[in-house]
């Protein structure tokens, strides 16, 4: 663990991964002059790619790509937020007529669709309150289907075991791209290598002084975040007020962190003992030191962070000559 509280992402507006995006998934831009046609509801669809298949059924199982945007192109959200992988979901039944599964419906493995929902009826029934702040009667979904495991007459067991088969690839394709992404984002933010466990840092600005030591105390501001940018915890009240993942219940001021003796450190407690009372860096710290192979809630197994840290103060435990 990094040692640092974690929380569900809330929606976030992202204009410079909205470009990552929309370079991932310029294949939708093929159909730009296609016309919508009207589906259930006030929904409205245009499916680029059609493969012919058996449509998604209800209870079936999904892997999908997606972008969540405003009717402007502001991104709302993706299946790349928290990590560059699709989304794993069931079709459940519609919660209103025209909703998105209801346009999952329309579809089958490896279609490729945008589907516009009634944003009215989305913030209604979803209960999804930040949506009162997207401007335009449509929401816009790009949708880009991966693997169908349609639930048929098949036994639970095999159902289930056909699911826990298509989670355990996902994750085993997260484990083996992760050095990749890593590297590609290192390559793009100037990120050096840090100690020979994957630990990687920028120096933003230098501090000066002792560092600390396993017993002494580190206060310390940091905004955790992924690697598309989407931040999912900060201690400054108006970076998570932005980032749209404000908790009442925190206290928004420099974390406290006293750094134990043993050897298992996660990467953000290492790099408390590397810099001193005043360094600001941006550190990459891969799965293995943060979240692990299990992940943490929100967050997915094989998931690497990056976390900006401003070291405020170090209590020293004892004398450091």
């Amino acid at each position: 663990m990094m040692g640092i509280r974690t929380r569900v992402n809330a929606i976030n507006f992202m204009p410079k991964a909205a470009c990552i995006l929309q370079a991932a998934f310029a294949v939708f831009l093929i159909g730009c002059s296609q016309p919508f046609q009207k589906g259930e509801g006030d929904m409205q669809y245009k499916i680029l790619t059609d493969k012919g298949g058996a449509h998604i059924g209800i209870d079936d199982f999904v892997s999908f790509s997606y972008i969540e945007e405003a009717e402007d192109g502001r991104v709302i959200s993706s299946s790349d937020d928290f990590d560059a992988r699709p989304a794993l979901m069931f079709r459940e039944r519609s919660a209103f007529k025209g909703d998105l599964f209801a346009g999952l419906g329309l579809l089958s493995e490896g279609d490729k669709a945008v589907f516009k929902i009634n944003r009215d009826s989305l913030l209604h029934f979803s209960g999804r309150k930040k949506l009162a702040a997207v401007k335009g009667q449509y929401i816009v979904y790009r949708v880009k289907i991966g693997t169908v495991i349609s639930r048929g007459n098949l036994s639970d067991q095999l159902f289930n075991n056909k699911i826990e088969g298509l989670r355990a690839a996902e994750i085993n394709k997260a484990r083996d791209r992760e050095a990749d992404k890593i590297a590609d984002f290192a390559a793009a933010h100037d990120v050096h290598e840090g100690p020979a466990n994957g630990l990687r840092y920028k120096v933003l600005k230098q501090g000066a002084g002792k560092k600390a030591l396993p017993g002494d105390t580190v206060e310390v501001n940091y905004t955790a975040g992924f690697l598309s940018g989407k931040v999912f915890e900060t201690t400054y009240r108006l970076v998570a007020e932005e980032a749209e993942v404000y908790n009442p219940l925190l206290p928004y001021k420099p974390m406290a962190l006293t750094i134990s003796g043993g050897a298992a450190l996660s990467g953000f407690e290492q790099a408390m003992l590397m810099f001193p009372k005043g360094t600001e860096a941006l550190l990459v710290i891969p799965s293995a030191l943060a979240y692990g192979a299990q992940g943490n809630g929100s967050i997915l197994p094989y998931t690497p962070v990056t976390c900006t840290i401003s070291i405020s103060d170090i209590k020293f435990q004892r004398s450091h000559d």
